[in-house]
C-alpha cells in the first residue's frame, strides 16, 4: 500500500537577489524534458550529467532538432534519469511521484519532450534548512530561484536574505510552465 502523504512535496519558492550565495559551490547540472506540462499537472523526464555550465549553456542555445539529437547522443555524459508525474500546485503543495529511469531510455523519452528546462542546482544551507538555488539557462535565462523543501507544509520559515520576492502561487515560476512558455518570452520579467 502506497502512502499518500509521502507522494506530496512541500516547497516554498522565491526569486534571488544576491548571487554571491553560490560562490565556490559545485551544482549539479539538470536537462528536464516535458512530456506533459499542462493546467499544472507535469510528466517529466530529468537527466542530471557532468557536462560544466558551459556545455549546458551551450546545449541549452541549440535548436529544438538538434537539442534532441544532443540530448540522445550525449546519453554518456548522464549520471541519472528519473520520470516523475506532478500534479497542480495549491498553497505550496504537490502531488509528486518520481521514479528511476535507466538512462538509456530517459534520454530516448526526453528527446520526445514538449520542452525543456535546463538549469545548474546549488544547495545552500540558511537557518537549518536545505535551499536548492536554480540558475536557468538558455530560454530561460537570466532567470534564478531559491526553493526550500521540506517533508512538512513549510510554514515558520526563516526567509533569508539572498532571496526576494515569494513566487510559490505564481504558476509561472513552476519549470513545467517555464519548458512551454519561457522566461524569455514574458512581456514583463
Amino acid at each position: 500500500m502506497v502512502d499518500l502523504y509521502s507522494c506530496f512535496e512541500y516547497e516554498r519558492r522565491f526569486l534571488v537577489v544576491d548571487l554571491d550565495i553560490i560562490d565556490r559551490i559545485v551544482p549539479e547540472q539538470i536537462i528536464q524534458g516535458y512530456l506533459v506540462a499542462e493546467g499544472g499537472y507535469a510528466v517529466r523526464v530529468r537527466l542530471t550529467c557532468d557536462m560544466d555550465t558551459a556545455g549546458l549553456k551551450t546545449l541549452a542555445s541549440c535548436a529544438s532538432d538538434d537539442m534532441r539529437k544532443e540530448i540522445c547522443a550525449s546519453s554518456d555524459k548522464f549520471t541519472s534519469a528519473y520520470i516523475a508525474v506532478k500534479s497542480p500546485p495549491i498553497s505550496g503543495i504537490r502531488y509528486e511521484k518520481e521514479m528511476e529511469l535507466p538512462v538509456e531510455v530517459a534520454t530516448r523519452v526526453c528527446a520526445h519532450s514538449m520542452g525543456f528546462v535546463f538549469k545548474s542546482r546549488y544547495p545552500v544551507i540558511s537557518d537549518e534548512d536545505l535551499w536548492v538555488v536554480d540558475v536557468f539557462h538558455g530560454v530561460n535565462s537570466p532567470l534564478v530561484l531559491a526553493e526550500c523543501e521540506r517533508d512538512e507544509p513549510v510554514v515558520e520559515l526563516a526567509v533569508p536574505k539572498f532571496v526576494g520576492r515569494e513566487v510559490t502561487d505564481d504558476v509561472r515560476y513552476n519549470s513545467d510552465y517555464l519548458a512551454v512558455s519561457p522566461f524569455s518570452n514574458w512581456s514583463t520579467n
